[in-house]
Formats: C-alpha cells, sequence, structure tokens
C-alpha cells in the first residue's frame, strides 16, 4: 500500500480507517505494510514493460516477480472487480468511458483496460 494524497482525501478516510489502512487519527496504519511510491510503482512497470510476461496476460506479480500461486481468491471475482472499480472512480471523483474486464480463465488475476475523457 503506499500512501498518497488519496489517502488524505476526507470523504475517504472513512473506509481507509474501517479496512484498516489508516488508523482512527487519518495516519498510515499498521494492518498493511506501507512502500515508497517508487517501490509501489515498480511493480507495476514490471506489468507494463517486461517482455519475459508477455505470454503470461492475466498474471499475478508481488513486488516485481511472478506469483500466481499467492493471488488472493478475490482477485478473480469479476463482479467483485467491478465494485471496485466503481468504489475507485467515486473515490477520485472521476469517471471513466470504456471499461473492458478482460478475464482470462486459467490466470488468476483481470486486466482492466480504460479510455480516459
Amino acid at each position: 500500500m503506499i500512501f498518497t494524497n488519496l489517502m488524505e482525501k476526507e470523504a475517504n478516510k472513512p473506509f481507509l480507517i474501517q479496512v484498516g489502512a489508516l488508523n482512527s487519527d487519518g495516519r498510515p496504519g499498521n494492518k498493511y505494510p506501507f512502500k515508497t511510491i517508487p517501490q509501489g510503482a515498480a511493480t507495476t512497470v514490471v506489468a507494463a514493460f517486461d517482455t519475459r510476461i508477455d505470454d503470461q496476460p492475466g498474471t499475478y506479480l508481488k513486488d516485481c516477480v511472478v506469483a500466481n500461486d499467492q493471488a488472493a481468491s478475490h482477485s478473480r471475482d469479476t463482479e467483485m472487480a467491478k465494485k471496485l472499480w466503481t468504489v475507485t472512480e467515486e473515490a477520485l471523483g472521476e469517471k471513466f468511458s470504456s471499461t473492458v474486464f478482460v478475464r482470462d480463465v486459467d490466470r488468476p488475476m483481470m486486466f482492466v483496460s480504460t479510455v480516459h475523457t
């Protein structure tokens, strides 16, 4: 988890406190390990540009390493993914016009592609 300005928005704090991401005082909680922004971005960069996983769509990565066996069961849940997408749009106060959920049944994660308007 990365502490960003999204966590500082008053409207988001009750939910983040409820799930343990923040303490009751609004500071980062101890339930999840926090990363720096570069640490948090590293796995996304690997997912986007590492050609070694090009033939593995839907691969779950943890700390820049393929870890399909560690994917949480809820990550396979299409309805949960749609709900998370909606909650994220609401938290950001921004809608994304074209959301496509692509699921590879042999892989645990879904890829979400959007077109921003």
